[in-house]
């Protein structure tokens, strides 16, 4: 799981707090029983948002709107519905299912601005404004890995456990064979 805090919501008239948290789940498996944190190309994983109001000002219901960028040149749009959000109250979206497009680094951008109540709002990231010009920011990556080279990895860690084993009864044999009366 990932998270990335974001900023405030500001308009000429109110100033808006808002925080921004994506988070980031992998429903990928390991020969296919074992749940695995790690993200692998071609298979599916969640993307949700916490939003908080810290300041005191109710943020009007809009669309909070995000990307994931691959490698590969492919983008995933992702609308999240931000229901109305009361002063210093949190809400977490619902998950959005989506698939690792391709190996690499995909990374999740959210628009430098969006729209709540028809204006067009800047985002603070990190307590820095934002240029609207900017258009998107990157919040947080995902890291696609094929699934060979987790089962490569592993792999190599039961082998590597295996060798020590035959290795430890060859020293036991040795030591035995140096001193018999022990």
């Amino acid at each position: 799981m990932f998270e990335k805090r974001i900023g405030v919501v500001m308009s000429e008239s109110k100033t808006y707090g808002l925080e921004v948290k994506p988070i980031i789940k992998s429903k990928a498996k390991l020969l296919r029983f074992f749940k695995t944190k790690e993200f692998f190309a071609g298979r599916k994983f969640d993307v949700s948002f916490q939003f908080e109001n810290t300041g005191s000002e109710t943020i009007p219901a809009s669309t909070f709107k995000s990307r994931i960028d691959w490698p590969s040149g492919q983008h995933v749009t992702i609308p999240v519905p931000l229901s109305t959000l009361e002063g210093k109250k949190k809400w977490t979206s619902e998950p959005k299912e989506t698939d690792a497009l391709c190996e690499g680094f995909g990374l999740l951008y959210v628009h430098s601005s969006h729209k709540v109540s028809g204006t067009s709002l800047p985002v603070s990231v990190n307590g820095e404004r934002l240029d609207s010009k900017l258009g998107e920011v990157c919040v947080a990556t995902i890291n696609a890995r094929r699934a060979q080279e987790v089962y490569a990895l592993w792999g190599l860690v039961v082998s590597a456990f295996g060798l020590f084993v035959v290795a430890l009864d060859k020293i036991v044999t040795f030591i035995r064979w140096l001193f018999p009366n022990l």
